[in-house]
């Protein structure tokens, strides 16, 4: 069951406020994905972040549990019949920003 549903927006908002002060981002990680595309079908490239948060501890162990997030972060389709060179270049300024 999701609470978030249930509460209006200012209760969510002051949830995720106390959430986020009460975890620390341990490890953040991107992934980027390249789909060639055929001759009908477009190409695209994605970025993927991966976050890790540590939460507050545990009271009976002592040790921080961790929560990990994925977020879309960039999605671009490629047009019909672009040259692999020039993909190739898109894909390489996505992973330079």
């Amino acid at each position: 069951m999701n609470n978030l549903e249930l509460c209006s927006s200012g209760v969510i908002e002051r949830r995720l406020m106390r959430m986020e002060r009460d975890q620390r981002l341990v490890e953040a990680s991107y992934f980027v994905g390249w789909d060639l595309g055929q001759s009908e079908d477009p190409g695209a490239v994605t970025v993927v972040e991966r976050a890790v948060f540590a939460e507050r501890r545990d009271p009976a162990t002592w040790q921080r549990r961790l929560t990990t997030r994925l977020a879309l972060r960039h999605v671009e389709r490629m047009p019909l019949g672009m040259p692999y060179p020039a993909m190739v270049e898109m894909v390489g300024a996505v992973v330079k920003a």
